[in-house]
C-alpha cells in the first residue's frame, strides 16, 4: 500500500547530493548502528530526486571530512572540494562527537568509497575518535536535520 509523503518531505531538494558512482571493488563496509542504517534507508526512499543509501552516506561523510579539513587546515581527501554539498549537508563538529560502544547485535554495515573510509581513518587518528563514532554521529546529525526539515519523525515511522 503506497502512502503519500508529507508535503514538507516532497519539498526537500536532494540535488546537492552527489550522484557519485563507485564500482563495488572500490567500496568497503563501515560499521554503523542499525538505527542509523534504517534512517538512511528511509531517507533514500523519500528523497526526490531519488538518491541511493550509498550516495547519501557518501555525501554526508564527505561533508564531515571537508568540514574537518577546513577546521584542521589538513587535507584528508584527494578529490577537489565540493562546496555545494559541504555547505548544504549538516556535519557535527569533531568536538561534539562522543566515543561510545554499542553491542555488536545493534550494529550493521553501510557501504562507502575506499577513499572516504581512508580519510575517516586518518581523521580518527588525528581526532582520537573512533571511525564508528564519527560515522554514526555524522549520519545521526543528517537524519536529525532531515527530521526537522521535513517535520517527519523517522523513528515513529519504524514503530508503527
Amino acid at each position: 500500500m503506497a502512502t503519500s509523503l508529507p508535503r514538507a518531505v516532497e519539498s526537500i531538494n536532494f540535488d546537492f547530493i552527489e550522484e557519485r558512482s563507485v564500482p563495488l571493488s572500490e567500496q568497503v563496509t563501515l560499521r554503523v548502528s542499525k538505527e542509523r542504517r534504517e534512517h538512511m534507508k528511509l531517507i533514500s526512499r523519500l528523497s526526490q530526486p531519488h538518491r541511493t543509501v550509498f550516495q547519501l552516506t557518501d555525501s554526508v561523510l564527505t561533508a564531515f571530512i571537508r568540514r574537518f579539513e577546513i577546521a584542521s587546515q589538513m587535507r584528508f581527501l584527494d578529490s577537489p572540494l565540493t562546496v555545494q554539498a559541504t555547505d548544504a549537508l549538516p556535519a557535527p563538529d569533531a568536538s561534539e562527537i562522543e566515543d561510545y560502544v554499542i553491542p555488536a547485535d545493534d550494529q550493521t554495515g553501510l557501504k562507502v568509497a575506499k577513499d572516504v573510509r581512508e580519510a575517516l581513518r586518518r581523521i580518527s587518528l588525528v581526532s582520537g575518535k573512533t571511525i564508528f563514532a564519527i560515522t554514526d554521529a555524522s549520519l545521526e546529525k543528517f537524519a536529525t536535520q532531515f527530521d526537522a526539515a521535513s517535520r517527519y519523525a523517522l523513528i515513529s515511522r519504524f514503530r508503527s
